[in-house]
């Protein structure tokens, strides 16, 4: 292992080496740096174990300047091989630099009226409102943690006509119909809602698609038009 400081900037460089069954009660089973700058070349990292996280190596560092431009692990010719960890990243991972909106072209959510799921987050809201959503961390230990697609906005919207409107606390929302459709043919069956904005098995249906019919929507529909033809 070669550790140096060059002016202002400090680097690891490893190279040539074995790392093999090594462990940690937490972070990093063969490597856990605080630098800027990691460079692994020809070396071979196998069967290393983190409790944690980072079977190789765990990355810790206060600031992550400019994330979107920056790279801090460089590798060339390394070979990993049955490194675990016991939560994430079996091989490379860091401590949290960045939140990722899940798919990252977004920059606009329609929901429908009522409530908006984003992982554990819930908007109550009137429809044909419109909001603008802005993430921070409210921790010290991850304040400088990086929200990628910030802003986003969100417009509530009415309800489809397939959906069911249901009020709690005075608010709106909708659901989709539940209906107990298993003896029919779930290719060719869709749950319609019942007359009441009421949703259960009771007020439901289950409806054939366009084209079948029968019990168990199993039975396609057939018109003879031989006779359009004469």
């Amino acid at each position: 292992m070669n550790k140096y400081k060059n002016k202002s900037q400090n680097y690891i460089n490893i190279d040539k080496c074995i790392f093999n069954k090594n462990s940690a009660n937490v972070f990093g089973g063969a490597i856990y740096s605080t630098l800027k700058n990691n460079t692994l070349s020809n070396t071979k990292f196998l069967f290393n174990h983190a409790l944690n996280a980072g079977g190789i190596l765990y990355l810790y560092y206060d600031e992550f300047e400019n994330i979107e431009n920056s790279k801090y692990l460089y590798e060339f010719n390394v070979y990993k091989s049955n490194n675990t960890a016991g939560s994430f990243g079996n091989n490379y991972t860091s401590n949290p630099s960045q939140v990722l909106i899940e798919n990252e072209n977004i920059n606009n959510i329609s929901v429908k009226s009522g409530i908006c799921n984003i992982t554990e987050l819930k908007l109550y809201s009137f429809p044909n409102r419109i909001f603008s959503l802005n993430f921070f961390m409210d921790l010290t230990k991850y304040n400088n943690i990086y929200f990628k697609n910030n802003n986003i906005t969100v417009k509530i919207k009415e309800c489809d006509k397939s959906e069911i409107s249901i009020t709690n606390y005075g608010i709106p929302h909708c659901e989709k119909p539940i209906c107990d459709c298993t003896k029919y043919n779930e290719t060719n069956v869709i749950c319609s809602k019942g007359q009441n904005n009421i949703n259960n098995y009771k007020e439901n249906k289950c409806v054939c698609i366009n084209g079948y019919n029968g019990e168990t929507c199993n039975d396609m529909i057939i018109y003879d038009i031989r006779y359009l033809l004469k």
